[in-house]
């Protein structure tokens, strides 16, 4: 890529470096990218698991499969932490999911 205009050669020169250090680590980048919308994916369906526990929890003590001490601590315990760990994770997935469309578009920049 050549700049037109009143570039020094050594401001060329640095651009030409930033340049191939960018195209050197961008299939990294495609990659890390890839990652993380495989995390945002996962933390979507958390939730979804943690619900189907909880059911899989009380149709266990409505069969006698579970005990009435198990399931009272269960249905304690786990919906607090059920809402905890969604926040905890929708927050970071929200970063995360921002952090990967400002990726994107720096990646649509080079596709063009």
């Amino acid at each position: 890529m050549k700049v037109t205009g009143t570039l020094t050669a050594d401001a060329q020169a640095k651009l030409d470096f930033a340049i191939a250090q960018l195209k050197l680590h961008f299939p990294q980048l495609l990659a890390k990218l890839e990652k993380a919308n495989l995390v945002i994916d996962a933390g979507a369906e958390l939730g979804d698991a943690g619900a189907s526990a909880i059911k899989g929890t009380l149709d266990g003590f409505a069969s006698g499969e579970v005990d009435f001490v198990a399931a009272y601590r269960i249905g304690k315990c786990v919906p607090d932490e059920l809402t905890a760990s969604s926040k905890v994770i929708t927050d970071s997935g929200k970063t995360l999911k921002a952090k990967v469309d400002a990726a994107a578009s720096v990646q649509a920049l080079f596709k063009s």
